[in-house]
């Protein structure tokens, strides 16, 4: 059992005993009590040995009797708030909608309100009859200490409840035995941290709520789940367990996010934590390398390559002899999709013989980057040299012809 309830339950005993207090003085007649006489609100009795006979005290001392109807009237009304605070207690200890400080504040105000009646009873008593009776201190009798006492005992508890719902008000006493008193904002008993997660891996982040009906996470202004189908929030209310889970992290999901709690109600009532999330980049591999490529002038060829993760790849740059000729337009076009890297040459001429290079690098938003590259060499051959090296280097006879070097030798041999 929390504090809260714990104090319900005091302070509902408290008031079943100042009702039983307050009704035994009521119908007493021990308010005042002399070696003549004693008085109550209601009778006046002699009280002495030959004679002990009571009658109305309006009727004794007549011009009193304003005062003590007022007193009597005030009493009675005490009573009936009495089981006014009670009511209000138990719907506080045992109605699950009842337990903030708008139920706080309406049992302190129920309880100020029944110690001002009483005290007004007793103060108008004391002040006003007393003084007309002429009577004394040693005069007063255990009716009038009785109801005393139970004014004191209400002005205990309603100090009692209004110290502990400031404490609880301004969170000093919420890791102590009153963590759980007349509590409606939402807080992160265990906050979300900064984390970091290499690309195209997945993360979950974590937060443990109190008093929250949901959580949500923004990446700006805007909800993650509605711009990512990659971004899954999650959140159990028994436990207050909230958690984001990202799939295939991208360098997009880089950046600042804000965890949001809220309690409903009337007015729908928000804590927030802000966390950053760094991607950090990865070492693009090649899974398929560029290859050395002959072609003749005039033919199209292509170089490709493919590399892994493609997520973490940021940019590509491919060099012909160690100029980028990534931007280049003319015969070249690069295409770079799944993962693959290609660069395609039509229209070959010996110029694009060389070596080329395809440089595939991961960068985040830090300065911390990583790269990799591929290296082939392409020659591309003139059709007449092509075929004066053919025949020079081949001394087969092709089947119903004459050898090469034989016609090679044909003054009027014609190469095209």
């Amino acid at each position: 059992m929390d504090f809260r309830n714990k104090l319900a339950i005091s302070i509902i005993a408290g008031y079943l005993f100042i009702e039983v207090f307050l009704l035994c003085g009521l119908f007493t007649n021990e308010w005042i009590k002399t070696k003549e006489y004693k008085l109550g609100l209601r009778l006046y009795c002699n009280d002495t040995e030959h004679d002990t006979s009571c009658q109305k005290v309006a009727d004794r001392l007549p011009n009193l009797k304003y005062m003590l109807d007022t007193v009597f009237y005030l009493s009675i009304g005490a009573c009936s708030w009495v089981g006014l605070v009670i009511i209000v207690m138990l719907f506080s200890l045992f109605c699950n909608g009842c337990k903030g400080s708008k139920t706080c504040r309406c049992t302190t105000f129920v309880m100020f309100a029944w110690c001002m009646i009483q005290g007004a009873a007793l103060t108008i008593f004391v002040t006003a009859i007393m003084s007309e009776l002429s009577a004394s201190v040693s005069d007063v009798g255990w009716s009038l200490y009785l109801e005393c006492t139970t004014l004191c005992i209400s002005w205990f508890l309603l100090i009692t409840q209004v110290i502990t719902w400031c404490c609880c008000k301004d969170d000093s006493c919420r890791d102590s035995a009153t963590v759980d008193v007349i509590d409606e904002i939402p807080r992160f008993k265990q906050p979300p941290t900064d984390q970091s997660v290499s690309v195209s891996n997945d993360i979950t982040i974590h937060t443990i709520v109190e008093n929250a009906n949901s959580v949500i996470w923004n990446k700006g202004n805007d909800r993650v789940i509605k711009f990512s189908t990659c971004h899954r929030e999650g959140f159990n209310e028994t436990n207050g367990h909230a958690t984001l889970s990202i799939t295939k992290a991208r360098f997009q999901d880089d950046g600042m996010y804000v965890c949001i709690a809220e309690k409903y109600g009337k007015i729908t009532k928000q804590v927030r934590h802000e966390i950053r999330l760094y991607v950090l980049p990865v070492k693009p591999e090649f899974l398929k390398k560029l290859v050395d490529t002959s072609v003749n002038i005039g033919e199209s060829f292509d170089l490709e390559a493919e590399v892994r993760p493609s997520e973490s790849v940021t940019s590509v740059t491919w060099l012909h002899e160690g100029k980028d000729v990534t931007s280049s337009k003319g015969n070249r076009k690069l295409l770079f999709r799944d993962g693959k890297l290609i660069l395609k040459i039509s229209n070959a001429t010996v110029k694009d013989s060389g070596k080329y290079s395809c440089k595939a690098k991961s960068k985040g938003t830090s300065s911390h980057e990583e790269e990799s590259i591929s290296h082939c060499h392409v020659t591309v051959h003139d059709a007449l040299s092509s075929a004066i090296e053919n025949v020079l280097g081949d001394e087969q006879v092709i089947e119903g012809r004459a050898p090469m070097n034989h016609i090679m030798h044909d003054p009027n041999a014609v190469y095209q």
